[in-house]
């Protein structure tokens, strides 16, 4: 079963500098593409999931005229691109995210995480231009 504890070996391991927001179990990291900054998030949620994600575009970024071939791309994407998942919450954000189950290492933690960050840069440095999107990070 996976900790708080063991997130933040792995992450020192990693040399991934974090803050841990311990009231709702989450490890916050920076991560900059083009020179914007991107907050991931990993969670252990509670169902005992470790969820990790990083919010790519708030629905009012999305472009209107082109909104259907967009989400259509990123499913297309989805499909095509091994361990990363473009998703979308109830809101309408937009997210580069993973699930990894409780019982996991390092290796399946760093492969998702990898996912994760793979994904936020895929989706600006060929999605946003594409579409014309303009990352505008944290």
């Amino acid at each position: 079963m996976v900790s708080i504890r063991n997130i933040k070996d792995w992450l020192n391991s990693l040399e991934i500098p974090f803050e841990l927001l311990e009231d709702i179990n989450t490890f916050r990291l920076t991560w900059d593409v083009e020179g914007k900054s991107f907050d991931i998030r990993v969670t252990i949620r509670a169902d005992k999931w470790i969820h990790v994600a990083v919010l790519l575009l708030r629905p009012e970024e999305v472009p209107q005229g082109s909104k259907e071939e967009l989400y259509g791309f990123l499913l297309r994407e989805n499909w095509m691109l091994d361990d990363v998942t473009y998703s979308m919450d109830e809101k309408g954000n937009l997210y580069s995210e993973n699930d990894i189950p409780e019982q996991t290492n390092l290796e399946n933690f760093r492969s998702e995480l990898d996912a994760v960050i793979f994904g936020l840069e895929r989706f600006f440095t060929t999605v946003s231009s594409r579409f014309g999107i303009e990352p505008s990070g944290l």
